[in-house]
C-alpha cells in the first residue's frame, strides 16, 4: 500500500518538474512546447498537481480498497 502512494506522489512530482522545466525554458528564449513565459503557469501546474494527489489519495484509494476487498 506505501509503496503505491510513493509511486503515485513520485509521478505527481515528475509532472510538475517537467511542466516547470519547460516554462524555464520558455523563460530563457528556447520554444520548447509553447514561446511564452509565464509564472502563473507553474502555480497552476502545482494546483492541478495537488488536486490530483488528494483525488487520487481519498477517493480513488477508496475505490480501490472496496474493489480489493
Amino acid at each position: 500500500m506505501m509503496a503505491v502512494n510513493t509511486a503515485r506522489i513520485t509521478g505527481a512530482a515528475v509532472t510538475f518538474c517537467f511542466g516547470t522545466v519547460v516554462e524555464i525554458l520558455q523563460l530563457y528564449g528556447i520554444p520548447f512546447l509553447g514561446k511564452t513565459y509565464d509564472p502563473l503557469d507553474i502555480l497552476m501546474y502545482g494546483t492541478g498537481v495537488v488536486a490530483g494527489i488528494i483525488i487520487d489519495l481519498t477517493i480513488i484509494d477508496k475505490f480501490e480498497k472496496r474493489e480489493n476487498t
